[in-house]
């Protein structure tokens, strides 16, 4: 029905940037394979699908420690890979941080540190040189 239906902000026949979504997609692509914090994002999250993944789990005590031992050693080396990627010292164990400490603290990420604003950046810059009359206003 017409009244609950949300029109397009940017009407697709009118689209500015659809020209310029495969390039731009291929240079964001080329830069986050590089990149230490997106291959670290994209390791972590392939390594939390694979535990989603998981139907079942070991009633025994001692294999579900070993498999819990072997999940926070791949957690280490994610985290130890990018932290050399940055010029960082390498962790020597996983610290237990409260997940309520973290997300109580926004503050702390310099917005150069953030690799997702930092790459919408890049992806605007990109945009800019592919379409210089949008660059000259």
């Amino acid at each position: 029905m017409p009244w609950d239906t949300i029109r397009a902000a940017i009407k697709p026949a009118v689209d500015p940037f659809k020209p310029y979504l495969t390039q731009l997609k291929s240079e964001h692509d080329v830069r986050t394979a590089k990149d230490a914090e997106f291959v670290f994002i994209r390791d972590k999250l392939a390594l939390a699908q694979k535990l989603m993944a998981e139907k079942t789990v070991s009633l025994n005590e001692a294999d579900r420690r070993a498999q819990h031992a072997d999940i926070e050693a791949q957690q280490l080396a994610m985290e130890n890979i990018r932290r050399k990627a940055k010029g960082e010292e390498p962790l020597k164990e996983l610290k237990k941080e409260d997940e309520d400490a973290a997300a109580a603290e926004p503050d702390k990420v310099k917005p150069e540190d953030d690799a997702y604003l930092s790459e919408t950046g890049r992806i605007l810059l990109d945009y800019l040189k592919l379409n210089t009359a949008v660059a000259k206003h």
